[in-house]
């Protein structure tokens, strides 16, 4: 009885997206019924109780009035039970409900052989113990311990009485050996309108990865039309699978992608292929192809490989389907190997760019890593080497080798409530150049000294507010960094160029990235962070941050020839500042301001407000003197326990455009969703005449079965921090 229950579990049926298993939003309230603890029976015994009880000279008895049978891990009630023991046959009738860990059954007459495990059901209905899926059944034919036959069967996860969606069978087939499903004559009916039928469908029985269709999904777009996209999941073996999909764009044709995913014990990565033949808009084949693979295949040995490739370079401006990914200007090419010894590390490393900007990158062809560490137990010197060797390739301009050696000695001491860190290294660089500029020298090395010195403390105090322990510290932090300067105009810049300042440019030993730049330095960088903590739980209410670096001397290094040299006596000022204002509001700034000409730099706030009810709520402005000027404001906002308003408007002042916007309604309920959302994003912020897309996304989501329409949840988790599809 206890198998027969348990296979009973329709939380699938009829539904041919369920190849992979997903976490579901909050569902409906499971029936008190269902929830009622069983009784515990001993292996092998069978308790049976009612008011009044009759056995024939046959040997067969009539129990009738509140029967119960209990058997080891499930349990039958009735108004009457024939049970005849000669055929090991029992028949219940009248208010029959059946029960084990798993569903309740309930239906009007039963026939059970114990012998056999086989029996049947009549007008059945069933409430998941796990979930609140429940439905009903004409019949229920049990054949033997895998195989179940369900007639005229139904299934939703919606409450009696507000049943916004049904799905209904004429005849569902349970394999349980097979862990498969078939029915026949499907209908998916929500609010009574029919919303896909099949005449036969295969489904999985439980949760493990099935062959099988995936949710379809469909928008339209201005660029692409009506967009419909139906997957098709393969579970190839049990450490490797792949969702081939078909994609229908009414003003471009369609498009067949794959996308593989695969894992070994050593391994593991993914691969994936679109391919659209004769785009109708842009008149050519499309294609892209993408491959990921990072493991160890033996004993302190790694590898990683990365590579991308498309087909022109509007690909992602028109497959894309966010700011981010339509602004991608390269796509990265890497395959790598690293070995890890005790305290060192060698990489090989070969890597290139495909440009979507026009712009070629250097290649590497090939690089190698060294690195190496120590430190001594006795003293508690640290003493290690960094080093490298790479061949930068490209088709035009200077390409050759460089080789850099950065052995270091630093003595670091650290106490409670501060640190001095002295440290001492020499950078040697070398280079081996072809098709050098004319004039300068094609062989060009350098040799630096650098020493730093880092100093910091913590200092701590108790506070009181309005009877609130507090706890603040003063943290102030001195960094002083030397290094000569030496001129370094005959060496290209390769993979070099200059950092944004901020707070932790502060701290950097060199103003450059790469290095085919080292700055000359003889400067003090000055921070100073205060915190602010709660008392009784340690938690952060306040932290701000100020710092600046006073130079001693220019800086003559420049990154190109014939720039001018920095004469300031002092850096720009930089600020940070994060505060828990109230319960449900966070604040956070950022400040960078020139004080020779009195003007800001960059600039940054955020205001965040989240509360338990749900809403949530983004402002921010960030501005950059020299191109940036944008606010970004983004909410969830619920109007009742059912309707919520979404939205975002991602603005541009300096250009007077919208980068992103869109806008729409979520209507929530616990066993269905609606979201519909209307879009405009810009398609390439670097072009001048607002290249944009509008669309128009629809997402209806039935909680335990599965979507139907655009990923709306996963546009909204991305435009809205904070937000998650599967909480609301």
């Amino acid at each position: 009885m206890k198998r027969l229950l348990s296979l009973l579990l329709l939380t699938t049926l009829l539904w041919a997206a369920g190849a992979l298993a997903a976490e579901q939003p909050a569902l409906c309230s499971v029936r008190p019924v269902a929830r009622e603890p069983l009784v515990e029976v001993p292996v092998g015994q069978t308790l049976i109780d009612a008011d009044e009880s009759t056995t024939t000279p046959e040997g067969v008895t009539l129990l009738q009035g509140h029967v119960t049978l209990l058997r080891e891990g499930s349990s039958l009630a009735a108004e009457e039970l024939i049970y005849d023991p000669n055929r090991e046959q029992a028949e219940a009738a009248g208010q029959v409900v059946l029960m084990d860990e798993a569903v309740v059954l309930e239906g009007d007459r039963l026939e059970l052989n114990l012998a056999t495990d086989s029996g049947a059901l009549e007008n059945a209905h069933y409430t998941l113990r796990t979930n609140p899926g429940r439905g009903d059944a004409i019949r229920i034919i049990r054949r033997d311990a895998t195989h179940h036959e369900l007639e005229r069967a139904s299934y939703t996860t919606c409450p009696a009485g507000r049943v916004a969606w049904r799905l209904r069978a004429s005849r569902v087939k349970l394999d349980s050996e097979a862990d498969r499903g078939t029915a026949h004559n499907a209908w998916l009916q929500f609010k009574g309108v029919p919303l896909f039928y099949t005449p036969w469908i295969s489904f999985p029985l439980s949760d493990a990865r099935q062959t099988g269709l995936l949710s379809p999904s469909f928008s339209n777009s201005e660029d692409s039309g009506l967009d419909l996209t139906v997957p098709f999941y393969w579970n190839i073996a049990p450490n490797m699978d792949a969702t081939l999909t078909g994609r229908y764009m009414s003003e471009r044709g369609t498009q067949l992608g794959t996308h593989y995913r695969y894992l070994t014990h050593s391994m593991r990565g993914e691969a994936d292929l679109e391919y659209l033949p004769d785009d109708d808009v842009a008149g050519d084949d499309r294609k892209a192809f993408s491959w990921q693979e990072s493991g160890s295949f033996k004993r302190n040995w790694s590898h990683r490989v990365d590579f991308g490739y498309v087909s022109d370079n509007q690909y992602f401006e028109d497959f894309g389907n966010s700011l981010s990914s339509a602004s991608t200007t390269y796509l990265r090419r890497l395959a790598e190997t690293r070995y890890s010894g005790s305290g060192w590390s060698l990489t090989g490393r070969v890597s290139g760019y495909q440009s979507l900007s026009g712009a070629e990158q250097y290649d590497r062809l090939p690089q190698f890593l060294f690195n190496y560490g120590q430190t001594h137990q006795g003293t508690g010197l640290r003493y290690g080497v960094t080093s490298e060797y790479v061949d930068f390739d490209r088709s035009t301009g200077v390409t050759g080798q460089r080789t850099e050696l950065y052995p270091t000695l630093s003595w670091p001491l650290r106490r409670a409530g501060y640190h001095l860190i002295p440290k001492l290294g020499v950078r040697y660089t070398r280079y081996d150049l072809d098709n050098q500029t004319p004039g300068l020298e094609s062989a060009p090395d350098r040799t630096l000294p650098i020493f730093s010195l880092d100093n910091g403390w913590v200092f701590e105090r108790p506070l009181q507010f309005a009877r609130l322990p507090l706890l603040q510290t003063l943290e102030p932090r001195l960094f002083y960094l030397y290094v000569p300067e030496e001129n370094q105009d005959d060496i290209p810049l390769f993979d070099t160029s200059r950092y944004d300042f901020g707070i932790y440019q502060l701290f950097r030993e060199n103003r450059f990235s790469g290095s085919d730049r080292v700055g000359d330095a003889n400067q003090l960088s000055m921070a100073l962070t205060s915190r602010l903590f709660r008392g009784d739980n340690g938690n952060e209410l306040l932290r701000a941050t100020f710092g600046e670096i006073l130079y001693f001397r220019d800086r003559e290094v420049t990154l190109q020839p014939g720039q001018a040299i920095e004469d300031d006596s002092s850096s720009e000022y930089v600020a940070e500042l994060a505060a828990k204002l109230t319960r449900h509001w966070d604040a956070s700034a950022g400040l960078q301001w020139d004080p020779d000409d009195s003007t800001t730099q960059k600039s940054e706030l955020a205001l965040r407000y989240r509360d338990g009810d749900g809403r949530i709520l983004n402002l921010a402005y960030r501005a950059r003197r020299a191109d940036i000027e944008q606010t970004d404001l983004s909410f969830f906002w619920p109007l009742n326990p059912s309707w919520s308003l979404v939205g975002r408007s991602y603005y541009s002042l300096r250009d007077e455009r919208a980068l992103e916007t869109f806008a729409g309604l979520e209507y929530n309920t616990c066993c269905w969703s609606l979201r519909v959302v209307g879009r405009h994003y810009v398609k390439d912020t670097e072009i001048a005449n607002d290249e944009s897309d509008k669309s128009i996304m629809i997402q209806l989501e039935l909680k335990g079965l599965g979507q139907v329409g655009n990923s709306v949840g996963d546009l909204l988790e991305e435009g809205i921090l904070g937000y998650r599809s599967d909480e609301y």
